[in-house]
């Protein structure tokens, strides 16, 4: 059975298509291939007994077509500041073995990809502030 887990906090996302993500929508990339990513900065959660408020995690992939078509490559960021037990807990995410946005990322791949540990830093230019001023 899957860990439990549950996780807030702000997610980011872009990629080389055009705005609104066309594989969102089963239609092909902008630009006939798609080259993006994810960066989930955790605010609150846990999975099962391990915290992780205040780490980040990141998915960067090439799709030589829609995303939804598979042969998808691509890489897990963790956060440096996670001990032990959080990289666990967030490689098992990142390999879709709990369930979340992941399980359908990881199907996705030609072949697993694995994860690496670097620093993870998000700069809030505009805190604060409406979106209209950005």
């Amino acid at each position: 059975m899957a860990t439990k887990w549950n996780a807030k906090g702000i997610l980011i996302g872009a990629c080389s298509c055009d705005w609104g993500c066309p594989c969102s929508f089963d239609a092909p990339p902008t630009q006939g291939k798609c080259e993006g990513g994810y960066v989930w900065n955790i605010t609150e959660g846990r999975f099962g007994e391990v915290p992780l408020a205040g780490l980040s995690m990141s998915w960067l992939a090439h799709s030589p077509a829609a995303l939804h078509k598979g042969n998808v490559t691509g890489l897990t960021l963790i956060d440096e500041k996670a001990n032990a037990a959080q990289r666990a807990a967030l490689t098992t995410l990142s390999e879709g073995k709990s369930g979340g946005p992941w399980v359908i990322f990881f199907r996705c791949y030609s072949a697993p990809s694995g994860s690496e540990i670097c620093a993870v830093s998000r700069r809030d230019q505009n805190a604060g502030q409406p979106c209209a001023n950005w």
